[in-house]
């Protein structure tokens, strides 16, 4: 009995032994496969995050590089368009300023031709003048003025340009010019136009004008020394001549006697006039109505005595004679 209790007991307790070695090896075997399980989940974790990751990192490196991309493309672009915009707007600039330039050429040649033109008319003015004042001396030299009738010829493109010109002059040279027309008619001969004095006296005024101021009291002896009316032009006439030529003119140019003493001199507003042989004819200063002050002589017609010319030679002061010789002079027109 005793020993059956003990066969009992003993294969209770190797019945306990096998059922905790069963219990305890079912144990390691979850346990293991547990932590297979868990080992496995933490793999596929770590290997999904690390997939995220990196894809999540490929994908912000390919957006970054289709921004990059597309930035490059926007810059290229407005690059190209800045450059073709700039290039578009050099050729339209280059474009307006060549036709500007094309303009300024045009209306230089358009000026420069109406210059010339100008310059052509005024020539035209000049050598009328000269030619006309050249006749006027010798009439006046010879003492033939009263007789004076006919004058010279003009172009019908010069009378009908003669006013413009004369607009275009100073305020002096042109008064000359203007005064001198007012004493001539021009009429239509042969199909030239011929001036005619229209007025004797007021000719002769505005003749003098043009000369030297002691040269109506002198003519006669600047005359027989052979002296050339361009010596005894007045520096108003010269002015004229320059606005007319632009050239320049010198008072007194080869005012010589052909026995080279010379005719005159000036100091300003006062001059010294001599004789061909050299002797001092006068030494004062002029105005519209003779010798004002200095030296000098002066002849003037006596009207009691229509065939004789007085003359006065001495001292004047004022305009009005003062001390010297009083002389008359037989059947000697004044001119």
């Amino acid at each position: 009995m005793n020993l059956i209790i003990g066969v009992v007991v003993i294969g209770i307790i190797i019945a306990g032994i096998a059922f905790f070695m069963a219990s305890k090896s079912d144990s390691k075997n979850t346990t293991q496969e547990e932590l297979q399980s868990t080992a496995q989940r933490e793999l596929q974790s770590t290997a999904q995050r690390e997939l995220q990751s990196t894809a999540k990192r490929e994908s912000q490196s390919r957006t970054q590089e289709e921004l990059q991309s597309t930035a490059k493309r926007e810059s290229q672009s407005r690059t190209q368009g800045e450059s073709q915009g700039t290039t578009q707007k050099e050729t339209q600039r280059e474009l307006q300023s060549a036709a500007k330039k094309e303009l300024q050429n045009i209306s230089t040649k358009e000026e420069s031709y109406a210059d010339i033109q100008a310059v052509k008319r005024k020539e035209k003015l000049y050598h009328y003048m000269t030619q006309e004042l050249q006749n006027l001396f010798c009439v006046y030299n010879k003492e033939e003025w009263s007789q004076l009738k006919k004058l010279g010829e003009i172009s019908q493109e010069l009378y009908k340009e003669k006013n413009d010109i004369i607009e275009g002059l100073s305020t002096v040279t042109g008064r000359m010019v203007k005064e001198y027309f007012t004493c001539v008619d021009f009429r239509e001969e042969e199909g030239k136009l011929v001036g005619y004095v229209n007025d004797i006296e007021k000719l002769k005024q505005v003749f003098l004008q043009f000369m030297m101021p002691f040269y109506p009291y002198y003519y006669k002896e600047l005359s027989e020394g052979g002296l050339r009316y361009t010596a005894l032009l007045h520096p108003n006439t010269l002015r004229l001549f320059q606005q007319l030529t632009g050239k320049k003119f010198r008072p007194g140019y080869r005012n010589r006697y052909t026995t080279g003493v010379r005719a005159f001199e000036w100091d300003k507003d006062r001059y010294k006039v001599y004789g061909k042989d050299g002797r001092l004819l006068c030494d004062a200063v002029f105005d519209s109505d003779g010798i004002k002050e200095g030296y000098g002589q002066k002849k003037y017609l006596d009207k009691q005595h229509p065939d004789w010319n007085i003359v006065e030679e001495g001292t004047w002061k004022e305009g009005v004679f003062q001390s010297g010789i009083l002389r008359y002079e037989y059947k000697k027109s004044v001119q």
